[in-house]
């Protein structure tokens, strides 16, 4: 059966379904219809790690700003390719974000890791925010949604972050 001929009802069953898989937690059970509504970043859809990153690294454009190790800038360039780093060099951060740039060879997990918990935080629905929340939820698991949506919105604004492999 090919792509086109999926009825609606059935893709958005599949896609409730792969949501259900990727809980991480096993002690919540949303309904089908918030497990539907599941983003794109929570399946692991392509291109959504580089969402992720984008969004994890405003959060980290003031300490991207204030640095002077050239080698922290080439990883990052390097990882986020040059026009989205330009765009964080230039950019107003909606708020403080992140004091330090971790390590040059941790720079790419940790702004997936930031984008995932802002892009969590930023979630309306809370029923679907606590599906997707992890058991042992980190300080940007708790930000207000308001906090985290103007995070997300500002990151919408940014390039595009590059594809890198994992």
């Amino acid at each position: 059966m090919t792509e086109a001929a999926v009825s609606p009802a059935l893709a958005r069953a599949a896609r409730a379904a792969a949501a259900a898989a990727t809980l991480p937690r096993s002690d919540v059970s949303p309904a089908w219809d918030t497990l539907a509504a599941c983003p794109d970043w929570a399946l692991d859809a392509p291109g959504s790690r580089a969402t992720l990153r984008r969004l994890g690294a405003l959060w980290h454009a003031g300490a991207l700003q204030r640095c002077i190790d050239g080698r922290q800038l080439q990883a990052a360039q390097d990882g986020l390719g040059a026009t989205l780093l330009q765009a964080l060099l230039d950019t107003d951060p909606p708020g403080p974000g992140a004091a330090a740039l971790p390590a040059c060879e941790a720079l790419d997990q940790v702004f997936a890791e930031c984008g995932h918990a802002l892009a969590l935080a930023a979630l309306p629905d809370a029923a679907l925010r606590a599906a997707l929340a992890p058991a042992e939820p980190g300080a940007l698991d708790r930000l207000p949604l308001q906090v985290a949506a103007a995070w997300a919105e500002a990151a919408e604004r940014l390039p595009p972050a590059q594809e890198t492999p994992r």
